[in-house]
């Protein structure tokens, strides 16, 4: 379950989401994010079973496979990944008319038309939610350690937007603690 209104991830862990995002697009990307109190403690890259640039069904053995693995470790899942290619990082109605975990966040990374890539740069913006009886309130991103650029909109280190900045790199470690 997310903590009260923040979501407290690390750079890596969201450099990861955001990589998988590119690596997904133009389809919406999805996966699990495990940990305690509303920390982020693993990233469960997922299936989309419904690929498409406007919709995401996690595949049910991802989402088996990463619960069942997190009791051993202490984990909940604390939130819910997806991307909105092209998009805005703002719950669609079906998002929220779809949201079945109301302990989760959901974590939506929007990627412009271009893939997130803006000359030779990967941009993208990514805020959480908390969505629960068919709205959805924003929550606080708290991002914390070293690992590239990050700019909050805003100028503090915890932030309902980010925007995620650098140079393309290889396929990020899905672990991230």
């Amino acid at each position: 379950m997310a903590g009260e209104g923040c979501l407290t991830i690390t750079r890596r862990q969201l450099h990861s989401i955001v990589a998988h995002s590119r690596r997904e697009w133009p389809n919406e990307a999805c996966g699990l994010l495990l940990g305690q109190d509303g920390r982020v403690l693993r990233v469960a890259p997922a299936t989309n079973d419904r690929p498409s640039p406007t919709s995401f069904e996690v595949r049910p053995e991802d989402v088996y496979r990463a619960i069942c693995a997190a009791p051993g470790q202490g984990e909940d899942l604390v939130a819910i990944y997806h991307s909105h290619p092209g998009g805005e990082p703002v719950p669609s109605r079906e998002d929220i008319g779809r949201a079945a975990y109301p302990g989760a966040a959901y974590v939506i990374v929007a990627l412009d038309e271009s893939g997130g890539r803006v000359r030779d740069r990967v941009h993208a913006r990514v805020r959480a939610y908390r969505i629960a009886g068919g709205t959805a309130e924003p929550l606080v991103l708290r991002v914390v350690g070293q690992l590239g650029p990050l700019h909050p909109l805003g100028g503090a280190s915890e932030m309902l937007e980010w925007s995620v900045t650098g140079r393309p790199a290889g396929p990020p470690a899905t672990a991230g603690r």
